[in-house]
């Protein structure tokens, strides 16, 4: 059975939503994104999550010294990258659990570094939709066919556009280790008690 994140929790009724129903992470964003959160917020909603989801801190491009020092002062257990990050970087961040996105479009990798990506020292790749030269937070899919078509023996991570409707059909299309959600259960800009049940639902009826 894929594990479930829920990504691009801010807000007391976030993590009240995630407690009731228990996915395996839930997501803080310190990129840049209408879902940032400082970590003074993040310290109070990481404070009130139930200890059995794990706690994901999302990072783009920021120096390593400080995304060790906020995974640190928050007790993150995994720090997810988005960036250009590289082989040094995550070298910094020994001690953590790390995740690298990758970006892709159809037909190819974004910006060619899927191969640079899979070579890196960490626990999963997350794949995600690659948009204006940016992977994440665009709330689209991608071609899942590239996916399944990577050779890799590597925990896959699947992100992009997935929703209810049609996480079922991807975890069947890619077989992920994880599935990454935010907009997908989401109802005019804030998370949905609803939509975040249905999505928990059909990922642990799925094989």
């Amino acid at each position: 059975m894929a594990k479930i994140k829920i990504c691009g929790v801010k807000r007391m009724e976030d993590v009240a939503f995630l407690n009731s129903l228990l996915p395996d992470y839930a997501g803080f964003v310190f990129a840049r994104s209408r879902r940032q959160v400082g970590a003074a917020e993040a310290l109070a909603l990481i404070g009130s999550l139930d200890k059995r989801i794990a706690r994901v801190g999302v990072f783009q491009d920021q120096p390593a010294e400080e995304v060790r020092r906020t995974a640190e002062y928050l007790g993150l257990d995994v720090v997810q990258l988005h960036g250009s990050e590289g082989a040094e970087h995550i070298k910094a961040l020994r001690g953590f659990r790390v995740w690298k996105a990758a970006g892709i479009k159809p037909g190819s990798g974004c910006g060619g570094e899927l191969r640079e990506i899979f070579s890196l020292d960490v626990e999963a790749v997350l794949l995600d939709t690659c948009v204006g030269g940016k992977s994440g937070g665009s709330g689209t899919s991608f071609d899942w066919s590239i996916a399944g078509s990577i050779d890799a023996n590597r925990n896959i991570i699947l992100a992009g556009g997935l929703n209810p409707g049609n996480v079922g059909e991807a975890i069947a299309a890619v077989q992920p280790w994880a599935v990454d959600v935010s907009s997908g259960v989401e109802e005019k800009g804030n998370k949905s008690y609803e939509k975040i049940k249905e999505f928990i639902e059909k990922v642990r009826k799925t094989r």
